[in-house]
């Protein structure tokens, strides 16, 4: 009988600590991609301004998405015009806020170097969630246009799925042409 006492202490206090503790925060796994498996994996990859945000629910008003567009200034794959319209879940509208761990965020005026996939609705989503968004930006003296590129890392022996963490993301500076060099050869162009 002790045993059951005991037993059913520890649980209430195991209910009771998770109660009081709560959760950190829950989170997307996004496995980590190369350059050359977003550039393959990717639809339209090109390189644009971000001209206009919007938030807005879906059509069941359950969760909100936004919609960006930009204004592309070339491509390296699949070409969709001047203007196009990506789609990241979460967003806010009023003063609800929904947000979607690993899911890039744009300002308005940004550059940057984007792979889109296409979902089975036709919207263009954002390749391999954040790694699929390339900011694009100015070195301070030169004026030169830069990208702060994922490193290459030398392959393992073992190959296995890596979890990606932006936060320990390392990256190089590297001029934005020679990053559209190297992702053209990546499409063997």
């Amino acid at each position: 009988m002790k045993s059951k006492k005991r037993i059913a202490r520890l649980f209430t206090g195991l209910i009771f600590c998770m109660l009081t503790a709560g959760i950190s925060g829950l989170y997307a796994q996004v496995i980590e991609k190369t350059v050359e498996e977003l550039s393959r994996d990717s639809k339209t990859i090109l390189y644009e301004t971000c001209t206009r945000i919007e938030s807005l629910w879906d059509e069941k008003h359950e969760r909100i998405h936004t919609e960006i567009q930009v204004q592309a200034e070339g491509y390296l794959k699949g070409a969709q015009g001047s203007v196009v319209t990506i789609t990241v879940p979460g967003g806010r509208v009023e003063n609800i806020l929904y947000e979607v761990s690993d899911m890039p965020s744009f300002s308005e005026g940004e550059d940057c170097v984007l792979f889109l996939s296409k979902h089975s609705s036709g919207r263009n989503l954002v390749t391999g969630a954040t790694q699929g968004k390339i900011k694009i930006y100015k070195h301070p003296n030169s004026g030169t246009r830069l990208v702060n590129r994922p490193v290459k890392e030398e392959p393992s022996a073992k190959k296995s799925a890596k979890i990606y963490d932006e936060s320990t993301q390392k990256t190089e500076a590297v001029a934005l042409e020679d990053f559209l060099v190297e992702i053209s050869t990546y499409l063997g162009q």
